[in-house]
C-alpha cells in the first residue's frame, strides 16, 4: 500500500519520499510550504486521489 506524500520539492523533495516507505510524491511547483492551506481544496483532491489508488 502507498500513501501520498505531499511536500514542496525545495524542501524535502524525492529524498524524502525515498526514506518513507509506501509514499508517492505530490508535486506543487507553484505553492509554498503548506500547500493544504493555500489550496486545501486541490491539496484534498490529490490527497483523496491517492489514498482511492490503495
Amino acid at each position: 500500500m502507498k500513501y501520498p506524500l505531499c511536500l514542496p520539492r525545495h524542501y524535502f523533495g524525492e529524498q524524502a519520499a525515498e526514506g518513507i516507505p509506501q509514499t508517492t510524491p505530490v508535486e506543487f511547483p507553484d505553492l509554498g510550504h503548506s500547500p493544504q492551506t493555500q489550496e486545501p481544496e486541490r491539496f484534498r483532491e490529490e490527497l483523496l486521489k491517492g489514498l482511492a489508488d490503495q
